[in-house]
């Protein structure tokens, strides 16, 4: 299910462009930039296989994992979700203020453009993706307390 969340994520993409300006979507260091700055805090905040955890929780069918595993998987994807969110908008803005420097460049202040706001919209689309991911932590987690409470 979660490998059809992402294709429809990136159809949604596409969509988006008329499929004729997908190369407008691919701007790799746009990119790159959230998912490296959220890799190292989470590799900082000692959660990165926890959240590598979070993602197998949510293709799997069965939770093969611990309650104390689940709440420390959720704690991750929380992390990342506020990283990824913080490092989009931190990255655009930077893109804005190189753009202000490049006033007198019109070429220019459109590639800059682009680039600012690509970004963020990949942040935002990788929020959409974890969000599930979160929420199925959760479910989980919750589970768990109810069939202790029914023992």
């Amino acid at each position: 299910m979660f490998i059809l969340a992402i294709i429809v994520v990136v159809l949604v993409m596409l969509t988006a462009t008329g499929f004729s300006g997908m190369t407008a979507l691919l701007d790799i260091p746009s990119l790159w930039i959230p998912l490296l700055l959220t890799t190292v805090m989470l590799a900082v905040a000692g959660l990165g296989k926890d959240f590598l955890r979070g993602i197998r929780v949510a293709v799997m069918k069965e939770n093969i994992y611990t309650e104390l595993e689940l709440k420390k998987s959720h704690l991750a994807i929380r992390l990342g979700e506020f990283i990824i969110v913080a490092s989009g908008i931190v990255t655009a803005l930077v893109g804005r203020i190189a753009i202000l420097s490049l006033l007198s460049d019109p070429v220019m202040f459109n590639r800059g453009e682009s680039v600012s706001l690509l970004s963020l919209m990949y942040s935002l689309f990788m929020i959409i993706l974890l969000l599930p991911v979160d929420f199925k932590i959760k479910k989980l987690l919750l589970e768990s307390e109810y069939a202790e409470e029914d023992e």
